[in-house]
């Protein structure tokens, strides 16, 4: 059932995102060796324009937080 699985979720993303963190920093961290345009064009690509890529992890809803932990 996938509303189980989704729910399941909610455990282990308060542990791998840092909330005070903004989506830009969380990637730049993860990818460091990449440049910022390919960062924000990967964000881009899952959803997050550029008016989001500031925004503080602990304000994204539960969907952007898997998105932002997939990409």
């Amino acid at each position: 059932m996938r509303f189980v699985n989704l729910f399941q979720l909610e455990g282990w993303q308060a542990e791998a995102l840092d909330l005070g963190k903004t989506v830009l920093q969380t990637v730049e961290e993860a990818a460091e060796d990449w440049r910022l345009n390919d960062i924000k064009s990967l964000l881009g690509r899952c959803n997050f324009k550029s008016e989001m890529v500031h925004r503080k992890v602990e304000f994204l809803s539960g969907g952007e937080k898997v998105s932002l932990l997939l990409s």
